[in-house]
Order: C-alpha cells, then sequence, then structure tokens
C-alpha cells in the first residue's frame, strides 16, 4: 500500500485509471465526478463501483485501491481536510455515492471548461466544489435522521431506528455517534428542545402543551430535560427571551 502526502489546498484534475490496482491512503478526501467509462473500486475492503451516471465521495484516510478494463476519464477533486470542516459529521468516514442529475450535469459541464490537462485549484473551483458537498450532503440524510427530523414529537426508540438503516442497536448506537457526533438521545433532544425555545418565543402556549408538541408527555419532562441543555427553566428562557425582542 502506498501512503501519498496531504495536499494544502483544493485541486481538480482529469484522471484516467487502468487495468492495474492503485491501492493506496492519503489524509484528504476526494470526490470523483465522472465523464465518461467506468472504475471498481475498493473502499476501506469494501467493494462498490462507479460510472459515467455516479458521483462517489471517498473520505480521508480511507485505504483504496481503483482499476478499470475500459477507457475511462474523471474529474477528481483532492480535498484537504480544513475544506470539510463544515460537512465533517457528514462526510468523515462515509463514502457517498450519487447518481448524476441536472444539478451534477451543470456542475461537469462547468469542469469541462475550468480544467483542462493541468490541475486547477482556482477560487471558481473551491466555488463549484462547495456546491458539491452541499448536495452531497443535503439530498443524502440517512433515511433514520430524515426519519427523527420529521417524527421527534413521537415516541423514537434505537430498536426501531436502527430498524430503518438495517443495523442491530448496538452498532446503529455507534454508527449514529460517528455520523453525528452525539448520541441518538441527545440528538432527538435537542431538536425537541429547540422546537420548544421556538414556541416559548413566539406562542403563548402553557409549558403543558407546548411538552405535548414536541414529544414530552409531562411538563416536569421536558423541564427536566430542558435545564439538562440550556441551563435555565423553560420558564425563566421565555421570559428572558421575550424581554431581549423589546
Amino acid at each position: 500500500m502506498i501512503i501519498v502526502e496531504s495536499h494544502c489546498s483544493v485541486l481538480c484534475e482529469r484522471r484516467t485509471y487502468s487495468q492495474a490496482p492503485y491501492n493506496h491512503v492519503h489524509p484528504y478526501a476526494q470526490l470523483l465526478v465522472p465523464i465518461r467509462g467506468h472504475i471498481n473500486i475498493h473502499i476501506n475492503s469494501h467493494a462498490t463501483a462507479t460510472d459515467a451516471q455516479t458521483i462517489l465521495f471517498i473520505p480521508a484516510n480511507s485505504e483504496h485501491s481503483f482499476f478499470s478494463t475500459v477507457q475511462n476519464e474523471f474529474f477528481v477533486f483532492d480535498i484537504p481536510s480544513r475544506f470539510l470542516q463544515p460537512y465533517y459529521n457528514q462526510l468523515a468516514s462515509t463514502e457517498i455515492s450519487s447518481l448524476i442529475d441536472q444539478r451534477w450535469q451543470a456542475i461537469r459541464t462547468l469542469l469541462s471548461c475550468e480544467v483542462q490537462q493541468t490541475p486547477v485549484g482556482s477560487q471558481s473551483i473551491q466555488d463549484l466544489l462547495r456546491y458539491s458537498m452541499h448536495l452531497l450532503t443535503t439530498d443524502h440524510v440517512p433515511i433514520s435522521i430524515r426519519y427523527i427530523h420529521e417524527n421527534f414529537h413521537n415516541k423514537l426508540t434505537v430498536q426501531q431506528l436502527a430498524g430503518l438503516e438495517h443495523y442491530n442497536p448496538s452498532h446503529y448506537h455507534h454508527w449514529f455517534q460517528k455520523y453525528t457526533g452525539t448520541t441518538p438521545r441527545l440528538y432527538i433532544q435537542r431538536l425537541r428542545i429547540d422546537k420548544a425555545k421556538e414556541l416559548l418565543t413566539t406562542t403563548d402556549y402553557s409549558l403543558q402543551y407546548i411538552s405535548d408538541q414536541v414529544g414530552y408527555g409531562h411538563q416536569s419532562t421536558l423541564t427536566k430535560a430542558f435545564v439538562e441543555l440550556e441551563k435555565l427553566t423553560p420558564l425563566h428562557f421565555r421570559i428572558s427571551s421575550r424581554k431581549s425582542l423589546r
């Protein structure tokens, strides 16, 4: 296995891949945007492939190899870790693929104009990469996390959420922490408290009604969870937030 040195800035260039597997690892991530052909890839011993209709993101520090038996060409972004900080939770450890739609076709067309025979790291390339990262992170929110956002006001269990991802509860808990940086319980609690803060600030609803709306059956349960995260009671938050709006 070859260890490749880090880049200090974003680079994008056209690359082709041969029949000989090239096994390596590097401290920067990569985004592959196809021009033509396809390649076979192993990422951390997991086999995958990308073709002319598939975008692929490879996380930093992932051992991977490429090879292809057909003519191919790809735009490849080399992405230093500092560039990925805003997207760290979503892109830190998991490869992501996406089918090319009209938005990706537009990106590919712009890359064709910007990137010729030499690597490019211009401001326009960085802007295209930021937009690409936005597409990847907004279009590929895992199903269980989408479900949490849509149903945080209902009773949710780790077993239920793990089933949506086809994981056992123990593996799901570990995966969730790597993906979000927190536990399922605290993630759900934060969504509920943020909604409670919105209702406390913008409505005159009672604490019991707000408790019901955000998934806590009792006012005392809301208060306990609220104090844990905000270090003050819901009533004190309502008073202070309304003072600040005057």
